[in-house]
């Protein structure tokens, strides 16, 4: 296979065979082809799986995210990559939309990948397009990734440029690609999916047809009814009692009905209860097993223990812990993919705001900020941000008490508060 050259940071994708380069843009859409077959994952039909996905989806998209200058610590307000981050990265999705995509895709498909399409003349990004997982093919060739995408709908094959290619990997074993949790956790979702398809059985056949009927009477031979799927042949005599109990009572539209039998049939059931086997028991265990590989807070499911102190401390753990991780990993991808060498010397990173998941209650709150008041560190103006309210006339002076001083200067402010900065005299 022949590939193209590519220019750094071109904003262009170079199909990998033929005479010219191909360039794919939001005007040719038959060129992505993205179908979303990504939400079509069995796994997903798991409560709990669903549960984790959808927290950890949550999470992530409901953050800010913002060009940061980390030389004078504060946003850089007129950059123009805050358009793509926080108000339209492309034509068809929100930005939480597009946090929500990724993040999905790293869960279920161990990767996510989106294009970065910058204007030819300007170099200025313009959009992030996502693309499809499955679709990608990464290898590392002489210590620099290669991406291949092959277009779903043409299935013609492109080289995309490693500084166009926005790559959130998962955790993975080579450190270049990530694998999807559910590989990690086959065996436990391999339980849970039997659990699930086990109680499922358990009321679709409330009848309880678990069970045997017993009668003294010859039932060898052929009976007189002919066979559904075999008009031809007729039923054993064994086979259509067996259809005539089902066809009666099986199914929750024939639940408790009164059984008569006859010909000195008797029902003995065989009891095979839910409850007897621990069933409730190993799906809770399943349900912390999967919570464990996601990294969700067991209360987040609607399992555990349910106290409000606690459930509170375990959320601010996951933000302090997975949640920073898995920011901490989009920061350094984005900053290096989106941002310039010029923007990255002045000290300028993408910046996900955790401040507001990393808040307690309303009384912890007001206990923090009276301290960092009190010592000098915020203004009243930094508390008012820092709550999405609008700022105080007067509210960007610092305040400090004098009530801690140095011992050396301790006499002299000591004389001035008394008012004996002066000195004293005494009459002749």
């Amino acid at each position: 296979m022949i590939l193209l050259p590519t220019p750094k940071r071109s904003g262009q994708v170079t199909k990998s065979a033929g005479a010219s380069p191909t360039v794919l843009t939001l005007g040719s859409p038959e060129g992505w082809g993205f179908d979303g077959r990504i939400t079509d994952d069995a796994a997903m039909k798991i409560s709990a799986v669903y549960g984790c996905v959808t927290y950890l989806c949550d999470f992530v998209s409901s953050l800010p995210v913002y060009v940061w200058d980390g030389n004078k610590r504060e946003r850089v307000t007129d950059h123009a990559l805050n358009r793509v981050l926080s108000i339209r990265p492309n034509a068809w999705q929100t930005p939480s939309a597009l946090k929500r995509f990724a993040m999905r895709s790293i869960l279920l498909r161990g990767n996510n990948y989106a294009f970065v399409v910058r204007d030819p003349r300007t170099m200025e990004i313009k959009e992030l397009i996502p693309l499809s997982p499955d679709c990608m093919r990464l290898e590392l060739v002489k210590n620099v990734p290669q991406y291949f995408y092959t277009a779903p709908k043409t299935g013609e094959l492109f080289r995309l440029d490693a500084q166009d290619v926005v790559h959130l990997p998962g955790d993975g074993e080579d450190g270049l690609k990530g694998l999807s949790v559910l590989r990690y956790a086959a065996n436990t979702l391999s339980r849970a999916s039997a659990a699930d398809e086990y109680e499922q059985a358990v009321y679709k056949n409330n009848a309880r047809p678990g069970g045997v009927l017993e009668t003294d009477s010859d039932l060898g031979g052929l009976s007189s009814v002919p066979d559904p799927n075999n008009p031809d042949k007729m039923l054993s005599k064994k086979e259509n009692v067996r259809r005539a109990w089902e066809n009666a009572h099986a199914g929750s539209a024939n639940a408790f009905r009164v059984a008569v039998l006859d010909n000195g049939l008797k029902y003995q059931p065989i009891k095979i209860d839910a409850y007897d086997a621990s069933f409730v028991a190993s799906k809770d265990v399943s349900v912390a097993d999967i919570a464990r590989f996601f990294g969700v807070p067991l209360h987040c499911l609607g399992a555990g223990k349910q106290s409000y102190s606690s459930n509170e401390q375990n959320s601010l753990e996951f933000v302090q812990g997975r949640g920073l991780a898995i920011v901490r990993g989009w920061e350094d991808e984005l900053s290096y993919k989106l941002l310039t060498d010029s923007d990255l010397s002045k000290g300028y990173r993408i910046k996900f705001n955790l401040d507001g998941r990393l808040r307690g209650d309303t009384a912890a709150r007001a206990a923090f900020y009276k301290s960092m008041h009190e010592t000098g560190a915020y203004s009243v103006n930094d508390i008012m941000r820092l709550e999405d309210r609008p700022d105080v006339e007067g509210g960007d002076v610092h305040y400090a008490s004098l009530n801690y001083v140095p011992l050396e200067d301790f006499k002299e402010l000591s004389r001035k508060r008394n008012g004996l900065d002066k000195s004293m005299s005494t009459p002749g």
